[in-house]
């Protein structure tokens, strides 16, 4: 079982771990209780602010993701499962979420190897859906050499004006540019981020079908690969990126991978290079069942 937050107007990804075998459960009861536990959590009874993680007898571990999590949470649930194993996942960079108290409640892994050495966490790899995959690898487009079509969808997170001048640039290039940029409002930020109403996961996964390349700015690039990683290495698309990490990576490959701030290629040298199709058992590791797997 998987515990994360997903109450948001259009749940992202609940139905994808549902899809590729993995039970799921929220960290909070409700939309109001997350509200109510992000400004006043120590203050609050904690069976009025978390649902019950109901762990069936077969399941053996709780993974719970770190987005909204503390170290609050993680004792109502060993509380409740002292038999299971419990383990905290950062899907984030570390910094900016660090969880006091974790290590003696629970497992901790990272997806970053950077933060599995700054703060002595496991380290396991970032993930794709298996359902989602399945429909990935049977879809392959030879990328579009005169105009090809290169797709953002994210957060601002302080990078528009970097996405701007890239966008710039890559239209110079012969590239044609996509840019979802989405921003929260600008009243009481730090609450009402929980509901934005971003852009349902399928729909992304349809933009990203129709496009040639996926444009990868993270605001903390040594942190480690993002989920477009994932996206371009499962629907076989080119990535431009600031990951510096992914240099280091099972599947890189120059022909497919552009690294910003690292290359002599120009825009237009590497938008007319060939795509080369990565090895389907190198791929497959990325899976969500596989990465289950590696919890050792």
């Amino acid at each position: 079982m998987v515990v994360y937050f997903d109450l948001r107007k259009k749940p992202l990804f609940g139905p994808y771990f549902e899809q590729s075998g993995v039970r799921h459960a929220n960290h909070f009861r409700s939309k109001t209780a997350a509200l109510m536990g992000r400004i006043r959590q120590k203050k609050i009874p904690k069976a009025l602010l978390y649902a019950d993680p109901v762990c069936p007898p077969g399941d053996d571990r709780i993974i719970v993701f770190d987005s909204l999590c503390s170290d609050r949470y993680l004792r109502w649930v060993r509380e409740r499962h002292p038999d299971k194993r419990l383990i905290l996942w950062y899907w984030n960079p570390v910094p900016g979420h660090l969880i006091t108290g974790a290590k003696e409640l629970a497992e901790v892994w990272t997806y970053s190897s950077r933060d599995s050495k700054e703060y002595g966490l496991r380290l396991n790899t970032q993930f794709y859906f298996d359902c989602l995959a399945e429909e990935a690898s049977g879809y392959y487009e030879m990328p579009k050499t005169d105009h090809p079509r290169v797709l953002f969808v994210g957060r601002e997170k302080g990078r528009s004006t970097q996405l701007a001048d890239l966008k710039l640039e890559l239209e110079e290039a012969g590239a044609e540019t996509d840019l979802h940029i989405y921003s929260p409002p600008n009243v009481w930020k730090k609450a009402v981020w929980l509901f934005e109403d971003l852009m349902p996961y399928r729909e992304v996964t349809d933009l990203v079908r129709e496009s040639d390349v996926l444009l990868d700015v993270n605001s903390d690039p040594g942190a480690g690969l993002s989920l477009r990683a994932m996206e371009a290495l499962f629907w076989n698309k080119k990535l431009i990126t600031n990951t510096t990490e992914i240099a280091e990576a099972d599947f890189y490959d120059p022909h497919n991978i552009y690294i910003l701030g690292k290359e002599e290629r120009t825009f237009r040298e590497f938008l007319k290079e060939e795509f080369r199709p990565v090895d389907p058992r190198i791929r497959d590791r990325y899976l969500l069942s596989r990465w289950l797997d590696r919890f050792e």
